[in-house]
């Protein structure tokens, strides 16, 4: 077929261009200057590089940490290593425990305190004390397991470790205020994680329900108060988060379909609350145990959110059951 002579109509390379010839792009509105505001927040919060704000809160955070490696009593957040990975793993052992028996909860227990009483001697050998990790480990691990037997065997061995306690500091002091202090360093870091797992297991005993929502709970706050408290500037963060996850789990195992025996109604809630309160408390007794709130001790801080929650539910416990 012959094409007509003549020139031929191109259309033109530039500009918008009418009729059918014309291209979505080519018609397209071009897009809108960015605003002053969004200018602003681009500048404070470039995806290259860390704004004034993002810098801020950062030096804000390692001047926390930083104070908490000389600090007393602190909120101490430990990122170094998979910590989110072994928090979860210790969560699936802790059920699975449960799911074996009593005795599988007595042992782990009794592991995880006698390592924690062993390290907390450690922080305290760094300061000068007597090296006395391997007698802490096995007065600290024995407690859990006496209490697998009942609460008449825990306080009778926890009698026991208080009397080997004294009978030591009597050796090593020479005068009744050095033997006073020799039995406070002792028992301070013997006691404390001894008492705390022990009344796990206590918890166990009175009735497997308790010690799932119990686990339940204090698995809730570990995980909001750790989770944001890593990362906040501040103290505070960190236990309101774990807070407001314990009441979140404390309303969902009211629920009729949920409610695990032997809590009747609302009454969970209120041992919840209790969880609530006692899980920061907890951390701060952790921290006395040790020389500094720093100091290397991650099975102790494992079982510090425990360490004064579970007493308190055995004691509750003893006259809410029949």
């Amino acid at each position: 077929m012959n094409r007509p002579s003549g020139p031929v109509d191109h259309p033109p390379a530039q500009g918008p261009v009418d009729g059918p010839w014309s291209s979505a792009a080519a018609g397209a509105e071009p897009a809108p200057s960015p605003s002053v505001r969004h200018r602003l927040i681009g500048w404070l919060e470039d995806s290259e590089r860390a704004g004034p704000v993002a810098r801020s809160r950062q030096r804000r955070i390692q001047k926390r940490r930083r104070s908490e490696k000389s600090r007393r009593y602190a909120m101490v957040y430990d990122t170094a290593g998979p910590k989110v990975r072994l928090g979860f793993l210790w969560f699936i052992w802790q059920f699975e425990a449960i799911y074996l028996g009593r005795w599988a909860v007595a042992l782990t227990f009794a592991a995880v305190a006698g390592m924690a009483g062993w390290q907390a001697a450690k922080t305290w050998v760094d300061r000068g004390a007597a090296d006395d990790r391997w007698l802490v480990a096995g007065l600290v691990g024995v407690c859990p397991l006496a209490a697998w037997a009942g609460t008449g065997l825990l306080g009778l061995t926890i009698l026991l470790v208080a009397t080997v306690a004294l009978m030591l500091a009597a050796v090593r002091g020479h005068t009744a205020v050095g033997t006073l202090v020799k039995v406070g360093e002792i028992l301070r870091v013997v006691l404390v994680p001894a008492v705390g797992a022990g009344a796990v297991v206590l918890v166990y005993k009175i009735d497997i329900g308790a010690i799932v929502a119990l686990s339940l709970l204090v698995a809730a706050y570990e995980m909001g108060d750790y989770l944001v408290g890593s990362g906040s500037p501040n103290v505070v963060e960190g236990p309101i988060a774990g807070i407001a996850a314990v009441a979140v789990v404390g309303f969902a195992l009211s629920l009729p379909f949920v409610q695990p025996p032997p809590f009747e109604g609302t009454d969970i809630q209120l041992f919840a609350a209790l969880v609530a309160l006692m899980c920061p408390i907890g951390q701060v007794l952790a921290s006395w145990v040790l020389p500094r709130s720093a100091a290397p001790a991650p099975a102790l801080r494992r079982l510090d959110s425990w360490l004064v929650a579970a007493p308190v539910w055995v004691v509750i416990l003893w006259s809410y059951t029949p």
